[in-house]
């Protein structure tokens, strides 16, 4: 005896549009986009005022009319992280700047400047020189006075700066000029007109505590407008040498 199988009808779906769910979640999609749209064009969320707080050297007038420049005129559109960007770009002597919106329509730009603490030349001329910061940012060109010289034809590493700065410190000394002659030899130029060797890469407590003996048991003050260079750089010792 024959066996037939049953066929069963199968049921068409109906297409997402033709759902009552779909136009349910479209409609409500739909008015919170247009809600948004409404309010943040309405005239309380137009920005009426840019506000520059702890600019010094820098104009605030330049900094907010960059910002004008770049921000939609509502308050909500204002892609804080982008200008915050925009203006530390725009503004090389702007360390970091922060964004935040006020109620009354006001956004205010925070700004934070760098603070010189040499100035670095590319050569001995002093014909092109740069305010620098302690991470060896150069800001603005400057024209050397009383700072401290930096000589280098690189760009300075934070690095290499850190390690200057701890012995500048350490030392108590006066320091006029700095060379760089290598990743490993500074030759530091005092007040008094003799130089000094150390290397940036070594330990720069020790190379702090030659000088300091030296200059305590081998060098009286009287002594010194006749030095030529004490060389720290080398082990255990500090080589002297006169005029």
């Amino acid at each position: 005896m024959r066996r037939y199988k049953k066929f069963r009808r199968i049921k068409k779906k109906k297409p997402l549009y033709a759902s009552k769910a779909f136009w349910t979640a479209f409609g409500i999609a739909a008015v919170a986009g247009i809600s948004w749209y409404v309010v943040a064009f309405a005239p309380f969320a137009q920005i009426k005022e840019v506000q520059v707080r702890g600019a010094e050297s820098v104009d605030p007038e330049k900094i907010a009319g960059f910002a004008w420049s770049v921000i939609p005129r509502s308050i909500l559109l204002v892609n804080t992280q982008k200008l915050q960007e925009g203006i530390e770009k725009m503004f090389p002597e702007i360390d970091n700047a922060k964004i935040r919106r006020a109620f009354s329509r006001k956004l205010i730009v925070q700004v934070q400047e760098r603070k010189k603490v040499a100035v670095w030349c590319t050569d001995e001329s002093v014909q092109n020189c740069f305010a620098i910061d302690r991470k060896g940012v150069a800001f603005r060109r400057e024209n050397p006075s009383n700072e401290l010289l930096v000589f280098s034809q690189d760009a300075l590493e934070p690095a290499l700066l850190s390690a200057l700065f701890e012995f500048k410190e350490g030392s108590g000394l006066r320091l006029d000029s700095v060379s760089v002659l290598s990743g490993s030899q500074l030759r530091l130029t005092t007040s008094e007109g003799w130089n000094i060797f150390m290397n940036p890469e070594e330990n720069i407590g020790w190379q702090l505590a030659k000088l300091k003996a030296v200059l305590e048991k081998k060098i009286p003050p009287e002594q010194r407008k006749n030095l030529e260079y004490i060389d720290l750089r080398f082990g255990d010792q500090a080589y002297i040498k006169y005029e």
